[in-house]
């Protein structure tokens, strides 16, 4: 699978956790100036800015829980 594919899948999984959890989704891979946002979320009247990472083994660092 080619790395663009799979950040995909990641950023699919991560976007239902957080709707799962009580978010709304706004928007997926929005470029701006510098970058791409891999997720807009809405929690309430709070909008959450998500970048989605995936790391094979937590040698160098894990998600924050």
């Amino acid at each position: 699978m080619n790395p663009r594919a799979s950040g995909a899948g990641y950023e699919l999984l991560a976007r239902r956790h957080l709707e799962h959890a009580g978010l709304t989704f706004c928007a997926a891979n929005v470029a701006v100036r510098g970058g791409e946002l891999d997720l807009i979320m809405r929690d309430g009247s709070v909008t959450v800015f998500v970048e989605v990472r995936y790391r094979r083994s937590a040698n160098y660092g894990d998600a924050a829980s």
